[in-house]
């Protein structure tokens, strides 16, 4: 007869709840011992979508691949970025909002980061431009859709994304 642990941050690692990162540590640890996990419940800002990618890179023991992993994440972000400057300004207008972008440090520290705020942004800004579609053209219903889907994945990665819902889904 075995006997059945728990994973939970109050025990295991407490005060590390803070980070994607230390998120992953707690759902790799759970998926090597095939432990429950039981959440931290004084920081509930974590889903799970991104940390639990995090732990599936950690199981696989290729936890150097979280940092690129982001990284891709803000570069998706900068071509959102062109993407939706060329179509509504120009493509000057879109070269110096990717270089605003880009050159703004807590982007960039983000983007090389464990952390999930990278990806928070990436859907965050897929929200943004998909409501400014809507806008331009209403008819394109076929946009409401993706800006649900844009809406979850913002959620999923951290509840700040619940703003998203606020700001877009209205």
């Amino acid at each position: 007869h075995r006997t059945r642990r728990s994973v939970s941050s109050v025990f295991v690692l407490p005060g590390l709840f803070f980070s994607a990162r230390a998120t992953a540590d707690v759902y790799a640890l759970s998926l090597r011992d095939a432990l429950p996990i039981y959440p931290y419940r004084a920081q509930l800002n974590f889903p799970g979508a991104i940390p639990l990618l995090y732990a599936g890179f950690m199981a696989l023991d290729v936890s150097s691949a979280m940092t690129p992993f982001n990284f891709i994440a803000t570069a998706l972000l900068a071509l959102a970025v062109y993407e939706v400057g060329t179509r509504f300004l120009s493509t000057r207008g879109a070269l110096w909002a990717v270089a605003i972008l880009l050159t703004t440090n807590i982007v960039m520290k983000l983007g090389i980061d464990q952390r999930s705020d990278s990806f928070l942004a990436l859907f965050f800004f897929v929200c943004f431009q998909l409501a400014l579609e809507f806008w331009k053209e209403p008819k394109r219903v076929a946009l409401l859709p993706l800006l649900g889907m844009a809406m979850g994945m913002a959620i999923g990665t951290k509840l700040t994304g619940l703003l998203a819902v606020g700001m877009f889904g209205g």
